[in-house]
């Protein structure tokens, strides 16, 4: 164990380019996910509204893959940022939510545009 981690210093920031990196995947991955979960609620309505299962067997499993790739984002980009596990489940569950991804999107590039701003002039 080094001396730095025995005393309970931090750790040292990540680099920017590697948080704007992981900030650019989880922008993406927050865009299609509310896109997604609008489809889905479009095929829910679509299954039980008029009694037809054909989209939502082909839809459902694609938007839960997309959701595990957003899921993953959000835990990359957390664990980058130190972000506490509440954190990461409360923005991994806003994915779940129609239009929700879109203005946490919004909210957490400000957050992070701010910090590492803050970063680069010390």
């Amino acid at each position: 164990m080094s001396e730095q981690a025995r005393q309970g210093s931090p750790s040292p920031s990540p680099a920017p380019e590697k948080v704007r990196r992981a900030l650019a995947f989880y922008k993406v991955m927050a865009i299609i996910a509310g896109t997604a979960v609008l489809i889905l609620l479009v095929v829910v309505v679509i299954r039980y509204g008029f009694d037809n299962e054909g989209p939502s067997k082909t839809w459902s499993p694609i938007h839960g893959w997309l959701y595990m790739v957003y899921a993953a984002s959000v835990i990359n980009l957390g664990f980058l940022l130190r972000w506490s596990l509440g954190r990461m489940v409360l923005t991994m569950l806003a994915g779940a939510l129609p239009f929700v991804p879109w203005f946490l999107e919004r909210r957490v590039v400000r957050e992070v545009d701010a910090s590492l701003a803050g970063s680069l002039e010390s």
